[in-house]
Formats: C-alpha cells, sequence, structure tokens
C-alpha cells in the first residue's frame, strides 16, 4: 500500500502542477465520445498534448522505481489520436515539455547525471545537471539548447515559459502576459489566511493593485490551491476565488471571473459550491469556452464547458474516475487529459462533437 501512495503522490505532483483530466468510458455526458489512448495498468502515463497538426499526441511515461518515485522519473512517447503507432522520442529524466507553434519540436527539461557519471539526481545539489533541449519531431534529432547544473529548477522554467510546480508554491507566482504588456501576481496575504492577484506595476511596487481576494481552500492531500490564471489578450484574463463559508471554512464556492486590466473591473462568470478546487481551468483553442469540474454526487466528477461569449455552461462529460485538465486539438474539436482511476494514470482524448469516448496507446 505504501509503494501505491508514494507512486500516486508523485505522479499527482507531476500531473496537477502541470495539468490533467480524464473520462471513463460508460458514463454518458453530453456530446463527446472518449476513447483510452493507454489502457494498461503497468505504467502511469501523464501529460499529454496535441501535435500543431493534431494527428498524434505527445505524453509522459513514468519508468522510475514505485517505491522511490520522483518527478523527473518519466520520458516521452507519442503516439497517433488512436493510441496506435506508439513510440519513445526521449530517454528517461524528463520533467516537462512543450510542443513548439512550428509544429515540428518540442522544447523538454530533463535530468541527468554529470559526466563523471557518479552522484545520484537531487532537486537542489549540484550533483544534478538540467538541460533544455529541442527535439525535433520528424528526425527526433535532440539539440542542447541549455546545460545548467547550478540554476534552481524554478528559474530553468522561467527562462523558458514552461510550468512546473509554480502553482504549488506557498510564495509569489507571477503570470505574464502573451507579449509582455502586463504582469499579475498570485500572492499569500502576510497573515497567511487569504491571496490575493496583483497587477504589478515594473519597478513600482507602491503602485500595484489587487484584481481579485480569495480564501484558503485546504486540500486532503497537502496540495496548495492557488487561482489558475489564464490569458485572454494583454488586458483581460480568467481566474478563479475561493469564498469559505462562515461557519465552515471547507463548504465554501468556488467562483470563476474575468478581470478587466484597463478599469480593474472583475466580472463573476459562474459560481457554485459544486465547482471542484482541482485541476486548474483550462482555455479552448479559440479563447472562447472556459473548462472546469463539479461534484456530480455519487462518486461522479462532471466536466462542464463554460462559454464566454453567451455566459452559458453546459456539462460535456462525467465520470467515476478523477479528471484532470484538458488540452485542446488545433481544430477545436478534442480534448487530451490524464485519467486516474483505480491508482492507474491513463491517456484519454475526448470528441466534443460525437456521442463517444477514446482512450489513446492501448497496450
Amino acid at each position: 500500500m505504501k509503494r501505491v501512495q508514494a507512486l500516486r503522490t508523485i505522479v499527482l505532483f507531476v500531473v496537477l502542477s502541470q495539468s490533467f483530466l480524464s473520462a471513463t468510458p460508460g458514463l454518458a455526458g453530453g456530446n463527446a465520445y472518449s476513447k483510452n489512448l493507454t489502457g494498461t495498468d503497468l505504467r502511469q502515463e501523464v501529460n499529454p498534448r496535441f501535435t500543431a497538426d493534431g494527428e498524434n499526441v505527445i505524453y509522459m511515461e513514468f519508468t522510475g522505481d514505485p517505491d522511490n518515485p520522483a518527478p523527473w522519473d518519466y520520458r516521452l512517447l507519442l503516439t497517433d489520436r488512436n493510441g496506435f503507432g506508439v513510440k519513445a522520442l526521449t530517454l528517461p529524466g524528463v520533467l516537462d515539455f512543450q510542443v513548439l507553434a512550428n509544429g515540428r519540436d518540442l522544447l523538454f527539461v530533463q535530468m541527468v547525471l554529470p559526466p563523471d557519471g557518479f552522484g545520484g539526481f537531487d532537486t537542489v545539489g549540484s550533483r544534478v545537471v538540467r538541460q533544455l533541449k529541442r527535439l525535433n519531431l520528424e528526425t527526433q534529432s535532440e539539440q542542447i539548447v541549455e546545460t545548467d547544473a547550478a540554476q534552481s529548477l524554478a528559474a530553468v522554467y522561467a527562462a523558458v515559459g514552461l510550468e512546473l510546480a509554480g502553482y504549488f508554491l506557498h510564495g509569489d507566482i507571477l503570470s505574464v502576459s502573451p507579449a509582455a504588456t502586463n504582469r499579475v501576481s498570485i500572492v499569500n496575504d502576510p497573515a497567511g489566511q487569504s491571496i490575493r492577484i496583483l497587477q504589478r506595476a515594473a519597478g513600482k511596487p507602491e503602485a500595484d493593485r489587487t484584481l481579485l481576494h480569495s480564501d484558503l481552500y485546504l486540500t486532503q492531500q497537502d496540495l496548495p490551491w492557488r487561482p489558475s490564471v489564464i490569458w485572454l489578450d494583454e488586458f483581460s484574463l480568467i481566474s478563479n476565488n475561493y469564498e469559505s463559508a462562515a461557519e465552515d471554512a471547507s463548504a465554501g464556492r468556488f467562483a470563476i471571473n474575468r478581470i478587466d486590466l484597463r478599469t480593474g473591473v472583475t466580472t463573476l462568470l459562474y459560481a457554485s459550491g459544486r465547482v471542484r478546487p482541482f485541476p486548474r481551468l483550462a482555455l479552448n483553442n479559440t479563447g472562447s469556452v472556459v473548462y472546469f469540474q463539479q461534484n456530480g454526487g455519487n462518486g461522479v466528477t462532471e466536466l462542464w464547458g463554460l462559454n464566454l461569449t453567451t455566459g452559458y455552461a453546459d456539462k460535456i462529460y462525467e465520470t467515476l474516475a478523477e479528471p484532470g485538465t484538458p488540452r485542446c486539438s488545433p481544430d477545436g474539436a478534442s480534448l487530451v487529459f490524464t485519467q486516474l482511476e483505480n491508482q492507474d494514470f491513463d491517456i484519454i482524448r475526448l470528441d466534443l462533437e460525437r456521442n463517444r469516448i477514446r482512450s489513446l496507446a492501448a497496450n
């Protein structure tokens, strides 16, 4: 049992700190078709992303020791959208990756042993070498972009715009608009009883502006909840906050909001006591729909889409598994996400326009 719990905890850390979503065949909900692309209880597969053409899915597969797992115990695999033709793209040691807009390359951060081959991986010691690499998907050739044995992991990720553990840090979390015009930070209040989202004024901390307040939400798994920040453009973003009930801090509600940085006005879009704290909010490919999850009762989790144009929210899918944050295909017709069921993580593809589900990379 300890082995299963240790592996589940570290996989949850990787999945929640990046993003994930899932679905279980047999539960209808909305006009969606889902398929399990991995379908195996021998490996843990997480963090899927579509390639730029939408024809393939790249994801991370756990390769470490279940009794002593680590966040870098992953390699990258590629499968077609139906779960066939699975092939390895990298050696183990991958922490996170990002598919580039050109559709041919991806960036990934990999932990590697130093040249002398001695010493183990360590997140703070100098024995670890972190390499930022570029991988060409057509030739599978790798190019080292940067190597640093001393720089902190957070600094490496900040340099490339990747996201790893930022949403689970207790300190100041910075988010920058697409063209770097504006910056906002997620900050704990000094008293530790609430969270604020601040608009940062470059070089003028006295001019920082509070955009949104949130009460603290305490999780059962000691994974601190932090608001999502999703940029719609240079001057508007989507975020969420928690409002605790006066008599019971755990019986409050989560709200989804649009924030206009030009005016400082926050508009409530949706709020309910059924909205789940995890995973993070996600946006579709056109920036018109925000995906979130709600508790449906009797152990059911529901995936919902909030239309930012009409203001209406619709249930897309429901499952008895533990879902995570979806990633949208380039054409907007499909989502991919990680699904946790019976201590096993798999990759799921959800086709939004068909009343079915599909799981990729069936083993």
